[in-house]
């Protein structure tokens, strides 16, 4: 699902991807750290708990990751790294030379593990685990999971 990359944009794409479609998702990547905020905001409103019920993960690491509740898990991306290349691409555009997409890889991402990312859920049906299934209205009223 496409969307800004504001806080807003993070809040809705949390309520079209968890009302809108038949399947909840357990897990969604955020473009930016704005973006990851605005979807714990969209995922509190419509009563999901993260990590419990939707993992989120933020492209990105910047201080804000370790003061959002819960504390967001993140990719670092090698900043200094795609600076040096967007810079080269730009030189080339600047210059009439053609500029091929590139790929930065290395240093590799690295993934912060904080608080908002957690296991797919499970439940127990009939003796057997299963993943979680539940529809979105049974995760805006809390059910869909069981603890037994």
């Amino acid at each position: 699902l496409r969307s800004g990359y504001n806080p807003e944009a993070g809040r809705l794409a949390v309520r079209r991807l968890c009302i809108a479609r038949g399947r909840r998702p357990t897990a969604m990547v955020a473009a930016n750290m704005v973006q990851a905020v605005g979807a714990l905001l969209g995922a509190r409103e419509i009563g999901l708990k993260v990590p419990e019920q939707l993992s989120v993960i933020a492209i990105h690491d910047c201080w804000v990751a370790d003061y959002s509740r819960p504390r967001l898990t993140t990719i670092r991306m090698p900043m200094y790294q795609l600076g040096q290349e967007a810079m080269r691409l730009l030189h080339l555009r600047l210059t009439g030379e053609q500029a091929q997409d590139v790929m930065v890889t290395e240093p590799p991402p690295v993934l912060i593990e904080r608080e908002s990312t957690a296991p797919p859920p499970r439940r127990l049906i009939r003796g057997r685990v299963l993943e979680d299934q539940a529809t979105p209205e049974a995760a805006l009223s809390g059910a869909g999971t069981s603890d037994s």
